[in-house]
């Protein structure tokens, strides 16, 4: 028995619980036609969409807290009160930097560009599906921005994709 069948559009092969082919897109909801806009697809409209958070950006904040933990640890034990002193001096320029260079958001349209291109890679490089992805997006929810539609995306992707 087979856990796919032939994609009547691109002849690829698709698994049998997928919604859509992974290499042309089309479904079985729109007729297995080319031009696929997601019209009459069930896609877990119960389920609230949120940002795609994950606990790699807490790993990298507890890994830094470590690290200033441990230069400190070093520090004042090798170097007394000035080392000490020394690590403080180290930890609120590391702060500083980090800040200026990772916390403090940039401008909305790399954030945009970033997202895109992160959909994009998703998408294995298939334009034409991030652009129907991002309209559908757009026909769920009107009046959200362009980056509100890709964060959606994104996040529909990869629920659907686990």
């Amino acid at each position: 028995m087979h856990d796919y069948f032939i994609c009547p559009n691109c002849g690829a092969q698709v698994p049998d619980n997928a919604l859509a082919c992974p290499e042309c897109g089309s479904d079985e909801e729109t007729g297995w036609s080319e031009d696929t806009a997601y019209d009459g697809l069930y896609l877990y409209d119960d389920e609230p969409l949120s940002g795609s958070t994950s606990s790699h950006s807490w790993t990298k904040v507890a890994t830094a807290v470590l690290l200033i933990v441990i230069a400190f640890a070093v520090l004042s034990t090798v170097l007394g009160q000035w080392g000490f002193y020394l690590a403080l001096i180290l930890a609120g320029g590391a702060g500083i930097f980090y800040y200026i260079t990772q916390i403090r958001p940039s401008s909305p349209s790399q954030r945009e560009e970033a997202l895109y291109q992160d959909l994009r890679r998703k998408a294995r490089g298939d334009t034409s599906l991030v652009e129907r992805l991002i309209a559908y997006e757009q026909r769920r929810n009107p009046r959200a921005s362009r980056q509100q539609w890709l964060q959606d995306a994104i996040t529909r992707w990869e629920r659907d994709n686990r």
